[in-house]
């Protein structure tokens, strides 16, 4: 599901230029190989590799795209890969507040369609180096909301290091990781995360990701 890696944001699965909204369209593509697939803190991939593609068309502060990743449930699970479909608008004002407001669904091979859920994030700087932001996950039809607070701080242009606490309802879970992440270049970057819960083992997770522009004008 993209809110993980939506949420460890350094990962840059889905974090993409908010400078490109002055462009009248843009689209993004990109793909993450990840040692272990990871959301809220769960593996998704049985604590084995994944690799996750993506594809985005943005225009003035609106998208809408697709996810994709390898998953594994453990034994006796027909699951073998999720496809996430998602539409939303994103912006930033002058003082560098930022909002992304998104509906995403979620689609698996053997289950079909899973579910669905509206995700709000906000941030703001608190120095040059230092920004929080929070976020929220809400499935209406479930009742079930996931938030937490992410601190991210930038030791250099290259490197940052980050972390979240969080809470899920369902099931129900306190939710955590901290990382540093290094860009190798404008287009790639490399992640080391630790991330653990209230209920489950702690898992180390290495990520290295690619995003390019693909078209803008």
């Amino acid at each position: 599901m993209t809110t993980s890696i939506r949420t460890v944001a350094v990962l840059g699965a889905l974090a993409l230029p908010l400078a490109a909204q002055a462009q009248d369209i843009s689209v993004y593509g990109g793909v993450t190989a990840t040692s272990n697939y990871v959301f809220r803190s769960v593996t998704f991939s049985d604590d084995n590799p994944a690799i996750q593609p993506y594809l985005e068309v943005e225009s003035h502060g609106f998208y809408a795209g697709v996810w994709g990743s390898n998953v594994d449930f453990g034994a006796g699970d027909k699951e073998d890969y999720e496809v996430d479909v998602y539409v939303g608008y994103r912006g930033e004002t002058a003082s560098g507040f930022s909002y992304d407001i998104n509906y995403t669904r979620f689609y698996f091979n053997d289950s079909g369609d899973c579910c669905g859920e509206i995700y709000l994030t906000l941030g703001m700087p608190v120095t040059d180096a230092l920004s929080a932001s929070t976020e929220f996950a809400y499935d209406a039809p479930a009742s079930n909301l996931a938030g937490g607070l992410r601190m991210s701080y930038d030791v250099s242009d290259r490197i940052s290091v980050s972390g979240l606490y969080g809470y899920d309802e369902a099931p129900s879970h306190h939710y955590w990781d901290a990382g540093v992440s290094y860009a190798l270049n404008d287009q790639a970057a490399l992640d080391l995360r630790y991330l653990d819960t209230s209920g489950t083992d702690a898992i180390i997770a290495v990520a290295l990701s690619y995003d390019l522009t693909i078209f803008s004008r």
